[in-house]
């Protein structure tokens, strides 16, 4: 064979992928980019299951500890004194409420504000914590997510205020009904429509799982402003994250 045949050959021999190869490739790569979305459908079930977790959790541990103390966790005034009563209660777990069965937002603001250092939305879970009633938070613990108070698998985290049923910041004139909540939201500084942490869908699901589905009934109500809620319902093809949750403890 002429060295010209050789290379002509060789030639034949480079071709590029069969269409049935082509096929395969784009058989694997449809797989990957599905699981990968299915990875991401599966990620965002979860992280709603566990919001929803706990706040079931923490609603049980509250009432408990009304079982066992006669107080709220946050509330125990100075007489008798939480360090007292509460084993493991050193400062600030040992910081004394005002006994009035209601856990107090910062001087006494409406739902939604910021919730103070050492303030009662903050020792509710410091006295949680002494008593064994709630993990993952230390009853030393300072006011920051992971810290003394709850971390948000979903972003964010958890903290504990009241409503009068007349006044609530910064929810389009939204009252929820009166009550001790727990708020999840995206800090621990006032709601607002850039601090929540849920898109509509996600508040939506929340409420569904636990209440009614209606953002401004029942025991979920809605924070935030700015998309989260439109004619009453959950505007759920909104996919901004600025919603927050309040969540009626106690019931």
């Amino acid at each position: 064979m002429t060295q010209k045949g050789i290379k002509m050959k060789n030639k034949k021999t480079q071709s590029g992928f069969t269409l049935v190869e082509m096929g395969i490739v784009i058989v694997i790569i449809a797989l990957l980019i599905g699981g990968v979305l299915k990875g991401r459908e599966v990620l965002g079930e979860a992280q709603i299951t566990s919001v929803v977790s706990t706040i079931k959790s923490v609603d049980m541990a509250t009432k408990a500890f009304v079982d066992l103390y006669a107080y709220l966790p946050g509330d125990i005034p100075a007489t008798p004194g939480p360090g007292n009563i509460i084993p493991n209660c050193g400062a600030p777990c040992n910081t004394a409420g005002d006994g009035d069965f209601t856990i107090d937002n910062a001087g006494g603001a409406a739902l939604g504000t910021v919730v103070a250092a050492n303030g009662e939305g903050h020792v509710a879970f410091l006295n949680l914590a002494a008593a064994g009633l709630y993990m993952g938070i230390s009853p030393a613990g300072g006011i920051t997510f992971g810290s003394g108070l709850p971390k948000a698998a979903i972003g964010g985290g958890f903290w504990m205020g009241s409503s009068n049923g007349t006044t609530n910041a910064l929810t389009s004139g939204l009252s929820p009904s009166a009550g001790n909540y727990l708020v999840l939201n995206g800090s621990v500084a006032t709601v607002t429509t850039t601090t929540g942490k849920l898109t509509a869908e996600q508040t939506a699901q929340i409420d569904l799982k636990i209440d009614d589905g209606i953002p401004t009934s029942g025991i979920i109500y809605w924070a935030g402003r700015g998309g989260c809620v439109a004619a009453g319902a959950y505007a759920r093809t909104d996919i901004n994250k600025r919603c927050t949750v309040y969540a009626r403890i106690l019931n």
